[in-house]
């Protein structure tokens, strides 16, 4: 399930939660809220901010890049960024499994593979609006249903 809300500053929030009773997690959820500011909010309320998106992670030199690049474009990935001897892929979420299989054919072990949601704006917020909004997500990561915590704020 994806729940929904705002932390401190009006930060959106997008929760991903693996649950056998809604009610329970939701009832969770709003007291964390509650407790530290921000509210759960209605289906809607803020998904259009984000973009499901597929992830990929894969360790190589930064020689490897031509054709590492040359492997993704015909495979369908989108966006590719190197940063510390690793490729950091974006691909729609329909093709996170073609990319990640071209990725093992040509023989590279992707670290990391995954669907998320990032933010498709940013809200920018103070030090100490972030250590709030961080204190909420920490809390609701916490919860044995969160599978993770999605939010929009930069610092």
């Amino acid at each position: 399930m994806v729940y929904e809300g705002y932390a401190p500053g009006g930060v959106a929030l997008l929760i991903e939660a693996a649950t056998d009773n809604k009610n329970r997690t939701a009832a969770d959820l709003r007291e964390i809220f509650n407790d530290l500011g921000g509210n759960l909010a209605s289906s809607g309320s803020t998904a259009y901010l984000f973009e499901r998106i597929g992830t990929l992670e894969v360790p190589a030199p930064a020689s490897e890049e031509d054709r590492l690049l040359e492997i993704l474009l015909e495979a369908g990935a989108g966006d590719c960024n190197f940063q510390d001897d690793r490729f950091y892929i974006s691909t729609p979420p329909e093709k996170l499994a073609a990319v990640a299989e071209a990725l093992r054919t040509a023989g590279y072990q992707p670290a990391a593979a995954k669907l998320t949601y990032e933010p498709r704006t940013t809200n920018a917020v103070d030090e100490k609006t972030a250590a709030a909004v961080q204190e909420v997500c920490d809390a609701l990561e916490d919860l044995d249903d969160v599978l993770e915590v999605h939010t929009n704020h930069e610092v």
